[in-house]
């Protein structure tokens, strides 16, 4: 009879990560949250334009804006009392597991 050796096996839970979608008030553009056990349990932020066919009132508000105060502001948002509210829990739901997260690597 002949014996075979097993290999040990370790069970490596993957990275978690998680991303909140929030659609500004405007509907122009979208702002992405992601966080992610991977690189180092960081957030990453990125806003996303939605739509370049903007409509002429929409397009004159931004050119009278750019007039006024010399730059353009495509990098903020209006976002809704609500959705602040799921950015913030988002938030602090992830940072809690970012703690976890370094305590594991100690």
């Amino acid at each position: 009879m002949k014996t075979t050796k097993v290999k040990k096996v370790k069970i490596v839970e993957e990275p978690k990560n998680e991303t909140l979608l929030v659609k500004c008030e405007c509907c122009n553009e979208i702002l992405s949250i992601y966080w992610s056990e991977m690189f180092g349990c960081d957030f990453d932020f990125a806003i996303y334009r939605l739509d370049s066919s903007s409509s002429f009132l929409n397009r004159l508000r931004l050119i009278w804006r750019i007039i006024i105060t010399g730059r353009p502001y495509s990098d903020q948002m209006c976002i809704s009392e609500e959705d602040a509210a799921k950015i913030v829990d988002f938030i602090t739901r992830c940072n809690k597991r970012s703690k976890q997260c370094a305590q594991k690597r100690r």
